[in-house]
């Protein structure tokens, strides 16, 4: 597979996609960077607009969100130092070593590594990812994957840092809007003691609908089943 790299620390997006059939397949998309002072900015490595477009067999890894030369930091609904999707299909991906630094203290959530708003994210690996969440008060929250939209299936999110934040979570939505089934969401971490880290949350309930899902940890929605033990073949590798 082909490797584009859009030359980490510096600001740029690697893909943008914008038309229903646009398509890309078996690459690597890396070093995508938002920096500095940016709000309502989503996707490093990948946008697919609500236009859409096919994202399939793909590595999404090394995509930066946070300071730049000012030393600033990205503020409210800044999120998806991963990717951002709005429409299309995210498919059969890897998304691994993307690092959000978010501050969610302008009234909502940071969302680090994928945030999707609509569209379908199917068949994902999502694992070994950062975020880190300069704020500590309040009510606002962090998260590697925030849906308000669309539909997130058959994915697998483990082994990610919430390091700091609120209330984190590996994912985070709204009771009105998205859709979750079929997910397996485990060995995530926080490394902060002072929050308390949830498999799945939000302000006033999970996403839209949740169902058939697995965690290790209670969390006391419906649709995720609590098992203690995965026993995974190489969790520290995701």
């Amino acid at each position: 597979a082909a490797i584009l790299d859009g030359v980490s620390g510096h600001a740029c997006r690697v893909f943008d996609l914008a038309a229903e059939g646009a398509t890309i397949r078996n690459l690597t998309m890396a070093g995508g960077s938002i920096v500095d002072n940016i709000t309502m900015v989503f996707g490093a490595d990948l946008r697919i607009q609500s236009a859409g477009g096919t994202v399939s067999n793909c590595v999404l890894t090394a995509g930066y969100i946070g300071k730049g030369p000012s030393n600033s930091k990205l503020f409210n609904g800044s999120c998806g130092a991963a990717a951002a999707v709005l429409g299309g299909l995210l498919t059969h991906c890897v998304v691994t070593g993307n690092v959000a630094n978010v501050a969610s203290n302008d009234g909502g959530a940071g969302a680090g590594i994928i945030r999707q708003v609509g569209g379908r994210v199917e068949y994902c690996l999502v694992a070994n990812n950062t975020v880190n969440d300069s704020y500590m008060e309040g009510d606002k929250f962090s998260s590697v994957l925030r849906v308000t939209g669309g539909s997130l299936a058959n994915c697998t999110v483990v082994s990610n840092d919430v390091s700091r934040g609120w209330t984190v979570s590996a994912i985070s939505g709204t009771t009105s809007f998205g859709r979750i089934a079929n997910c397996l969401i485990a060995c995530n971490r926080s490394a902060n003691p002072d929050v308390a880290y949830a498999a799945v949350c939000n302000n006033d309930g999970t996403a839209g609908s949740m169902s058939h899902c697995a965690g290790d940890r209670e969390t006391g929605k419906e649709g995720i089943v609590f098992a203690e033990d995965f026993k995974f073949v190489d969790p520290a590798n995701g």
